[in-house]
Formats: structure tokens, C-alpha cells, sequence
């Protein structure tokens, strides 16, 4: 009984791998700048994480997975419960809809988004990718306590004006106090600082922690980094160089 176990369960994870590989075909296929720029192997984890937080939602078929897929590419890691993003979380939980229709919903929701943010085209996503290189690391004149709210709030819709315009001002006031935490969370407690981290996640997501196309950025976040002088620009300088490569 015991090799017979093992025998199902070594046909169980083969099967699984399978439909990993699936997923992430699907995703290479419809992706292809994003399947140059980081490969095979690093893109594999974002299809595993597809089919594990689509099984979350009981969205347990191929065809959720793939849509799941899509979402995490265009909006990024955890965009279910990203504060940017609420029409997602609300898709994914709506009540008395088979998988298949929010499934269906879920397609709907990004491709809306996508359309009204980014433009068909992508460009005005492409334009704040660019854009992110000219967001200011140090903050002259500093704005005055209780201020920097609207202060970072400005220069995000400067950043990404089309964002700005679908979260609309109370929804990019929302996400910079929900930033402003994340940022004491990751051990920064300058308020440029802060802000560099809302542009990032504006532009990037705020997922990124868990996102395999921005491990690179946690060497240039632990403590060892944020000791050293000058380190913020450092990071945003970085920052706008993978950017750049996005949009190559």
C-alpha cells in the first residue's frame, strides 16, 4: 500500500508539473517582450502562483489559471488584494457566478483596466515606466508635517496621470497612506523614501516583494543597503534602469 502511495503521488506532482509548464507556455506565448526579457525559468514561478492563488478562489481549471496568469502580468503579483486594484478582489469573490464566469469576469476586468490605464497600446503604462526615472529622490522644499499625503499624491498623478484619473484623488490619497506602511514595514523611514516606494508600487504593483521580475530589488532594500549614503538614489537609480529595459 505504501509503494502504491508514492506511486500516486509521484503521478500526482508530474501531473501538476504539467500543467505549471502549460500555464507558463500560455504565458510566454501571449507575453513574448516580457518572455525575452526574463526567461523561461524566471517567469516559471508566476505560473505556479497563478494556479495557486486562482485555487484559492476554487478557479481550478486551465482555462482560470491562464486567465489568472494574464491578470498577474498586466497588473502584477497579489493584484487581488492590492489596494489599487479593488475591482479585482470583487470580481474574484462575486457571489453566485460559476468559474467560468468570473473567470470570464476576471478577463473582462483587466482588459477594462488595462484599456482605461495603460491604453490599448500600453503606451501610457510605457510612458510612466519612463517617467519613473524623473520622480525626485530628495523633496526641495521638504512639504510641511502632515502635508506629504497630497504632496506624493501629486507627483503620482504626474507620474501616471491616466492612473491617477481612474483611482481618482481619495483612491491615490488611499494608496499613499497604504504605502507610507508599507514602507515602515521594509525598514524605510524617510519620507522620500516612502514616496519612491509608492511610485514604485504605482507603477510596478504592490506585490513586488513576492514578483520573480523584481528580485533584484531586495538586496537594494535590506539594511544592509539603506545604511549606506546615498542609497535611496542608488535604489531609484536602479529602479529606472530595469524600467527601461521593460519598455525596450
Amino acid at each position: 500500500m505504501k509503494i502504491r502511495n508514492e506511486q500516486i503521488e509521484a503521478m500526482a506532482k508530474e501531473v501538476r508539473k504539467a500543467f505549471e509548464h502549460r500555464v507558463l507556455d500560455h504565458v510566454l506565448k501571449y507575453f513574448p517582450a516580457q518572455a525575452r526579457l526574463f526567461g523561461r525559468e524566471r517567469l516559471y514561478p508566476l505560473a505556479v502562483r497563478a494556479i495557486d492563488q486562482a485555487n484559492a478562489y476554487e478557479m481550478v481549471s486551465e482555462e482560470s489559471a491562464c486567465v489568472y496568469a494574464d491578470a498577474i502580468m498586466m497588473l502584477g503579483a497579489d493584484f487581488d488584494v492590492d489596494p489599487q486594484l479593488p475591482f479585482a478582489r470583487a470580481v474574484l469573490l462575486e457571489q453566485g457566478l460559476s468559474e467560468r464566469e468570473r473567470a470570464a469576469g476576471l478577463y473582462n476586468a483587466v482588459k477594462e483596466y488595462w484599456d482605461k490605464v495603460a491604453g490599448k497600446d500600453g503606451g501610457a503604462w510605457i510612458d510612466a515606466l519612463r517617467n519613473f526615472r524623473r520622480f525626485p529622490v530628495e523633496w526641495i522644499p521638504q512639504p510641511p508635517d502632515g502635508e506629504e499625503v497630497e504632496f506624493v499624491s501629486g507627483l503620482l498623478g504626474r507620474l501616471h496621470p491616466a492612473k491617477q484619473a481612474f483611482l481618482g484623488d481619495n483612491g491615490v490619497r488611499d494608496f499613499v497612506r497604504f504605502s507610507a506602511v508599507e514602507a515602515q514595514g521594509l525598514g524605510i523611514e524617510t519620507r522620500p523614501g516612502s514616496g519612491v516606494l509608492a511610485a514604485f508600487m504605482f507603477v510596478g504593483g504592490s506585490g513586488f516583494p513576492g514578483d520573480p521580475r523584481f528580485d533584484w530589488i531586495g538586496p537594494l532594500m535590506d539594511e544592509t543597503a539603506r545604511r549606506k549614503k546615498n542609497w535611496l538614489a542608488h535604489l531609484h537609480a536602479q529602479a529606472s534602469q530595469k524600467f527601461d529595459e521593460w519598455v525596450r
